[in-house]
């Protein structure tokens, strides 16, 4: 059975303790000074925040080292270090631990996110291919961009806190989704802070109660963050070429009773696949037979190469379907404007967590997305075009580069999914880190642990940056590979 469940006591166990410390440190290898001396502040860093707790035990330095990409004698000067600062302590037969007696005040949840975003800052000269978004306005006119004084005065006067979001931004995308295929009225919108925001919110209704949560495998980190909350149930079914595995997914569902279904059928992160017409309608018997709610996250929908795909929800019958969407693809991460389309019934629901939450988004924010909102076909035109120019200049220089790796063109989006031909994609990035390339290692793509011999590239850099991206990470390969002679243990999995 591809089936497999997502507990975190069956995830995280003693054998695979060096692969969690890693997860934990993230981008460790990131700045300046020896080696050893970065390990030991990142371990540190880790004991302050309550990642390591007192009296937890770290892995033999031998394992260490194999997962990181380093000698050991670099993790044996790093943990001299830390047991001088008395923060970690060795016994005899029982290794090294962190010291016991240090005062935390408890430990923090374990997040997916964390490792590319809350990352020490890097070097100048370090190329950034972790990062799905984009970093200009170029197809929006100057014009197009202003808020006037009155505005802004206008806006502090008509409105108060709009937990909702604003009317005028609501009207907005409705009018869009119309356009579009997909009939929507205003009272079917949410406005949230960003898609992660969306996607949290929905989590906390359906998941609530020990409810379950099934998601792709893989899928977007952003979203196992969301379900790793107290309380939910999460279940993992492998994605295939043209959607998740329906036998697995009919398996799950069966097995359950899961409240809800996360997908991205307009464009997957991290694949780029785009989830076949036939594989949707079998989705929606599926969950319909079974009562669970499809949250489908439409983030990269905008994107498709070959155009915008007719949303999940317009299919006959998906009424109840849940789409998130957000600007920060198409636009700008900053504005940090998202939204929920769904059945007005839901939106309430939601509603009252929003409240909750922070009350309500950025007015500012959202009054420039509305003035915005009549632009994004054409900006997302000039994205997709910019996009394709820039995958096609990756995927030259990789296949000239590091010809050992491969992968499956994407049908759109920013990132490419790419297989390393053996190893850890843990301890390469970290090596790739070190020669001046950041990476997504794919194991964080994934609720279980797979996909450690894959890595997600982002191809949002100019198409200069891309190539010298790749030729570093040949020559990190080559390293890698020069110095890595064995594969580590594959994750193991409580299913």
């Amino acid at each position: 059975m591809d089936l497999e469940s997502i507990s975190i006591s069956g995830i995280i166990g003693i054998e695979m303790h060096t692969a969690e410390l890693s997860q934990r440190l993230g981008e460790w290898s990131a700045g300046k000074g020896p080696l050893y001396a970065r390990l030991a502040n990142a371990i540190a860093m880790a004991i302050y925040r309550g990642d390591l707790m007192p009296g937890e035990r770290l892995p033999a330095e031998r394992e260490l080292a194999r997962a990181l990409a380093i000698s050991r004698t670099t993790v044996i000067a790093a943990y001299a270090f830390l047991r001088d600062q008395q923060l970690l302590e060795a016994r005899q037969g029982s290794g090294t631990r962190v010291d016991p007696h240090l005062r935390i005040s408890g430990p923090l949840p374990p997040t997916y996110t964390m490792a590319t975003k809350l990352t020490p800052a890097m070097a100048a000269d370090v190329i950034d291919c972790s990062d799905s978004v984009v970093h200009d306005l170029d197809a929006i006119a100057d014009d197009s961009l202003g808020l006037t004084a009155r505005d802004l005065r206008q806006l502090a006067r008509g409105v108060s806190y709009e937990p909702l979001g604003l009317p005028v931004l609501r009207s907005a995308l409705a009018r869009r989704y119309a356009a579009h295929g997909l009939p929507t009225s205003a009272e079917q919108i949410l406005i949230t802070t960003g898609a992660q925001q969306a996607i949290d919110l929905v989590f906390e209704l359906f998941g609530a109660n020990h409810g379950t949560v099934i998601v792709e495998d893989p899928t977007y980190f952003g979203a196992l963050d969301s379900a790793r909350r107290p309380g939910i149930n999460l279940l993992a079914v492998p994605r295939e070429l043209e959607g998740p595995s329906l036998s697995a997914l009919a398996a799950a569902l069966k097995q359950s009773r899961a409240q809800v279904v996360y997908l991205m059928t307009e464009g997957h992160n991290p694949t780029g696949a785009v989830t076949s017409q036939a594989v949707r309608a079998a989705i929606l018997r599926h969950c319909r037979e079974a009562e669970a709610t499809i949250v489908d996250d439409a983030t990269l929908g905008d994107l498709h190469f070959s155009g915008p795909v007719r949303p999940f929800a317009a299919l006959p019958g998906a009424d109840g379907v849940i789409t998130i969407g957000s600007l920060s693809k198409i636009l700008f991460a900053g504005l940090r404007v998202g939204w929920i389309r769904a059945p007005v019934a839901t939106i309430n629901r939601l509603a009252r967590r929003k409240v909750v939450a922070d009350l309500g988004s950025s007015h500012l924010s959202q009054l420039q997305a509305a003035r915005l909102v009549e632009f994004l076909d054409s900006a997302a035109a000039a994205r997709v075009k910019t996009l394709r120019h820039q995958l096609g200049v990756l995927t030259d220089a990789l296949r000239t580069h590091l010809p050992e790796a491969s992968w499956t063109a994407p049908a759109g989006g920013p990132v490419l999914w790419v297989r390393l031909p053996h190893g850890d994609a843990e301890s390469f990035s970290q090596l790739a880190l070190r020669h001046g390339v950041r990476l997504t290692p794919g194991a964080k793509m994934s609720a279980t642990g797979h996909f450690i011999d894959h890595v997600r590239i982002s191809f949002t850099a100019p198409p200069d940056e891309l190539v010298a991206a790749a030729l570093r990470l040949g020559e990190a390969w080559r390293a890698y590979d020069g110095s890595i002679m064995a594969q580590p243990p594959r994750l193991e999995v409580v299913v």
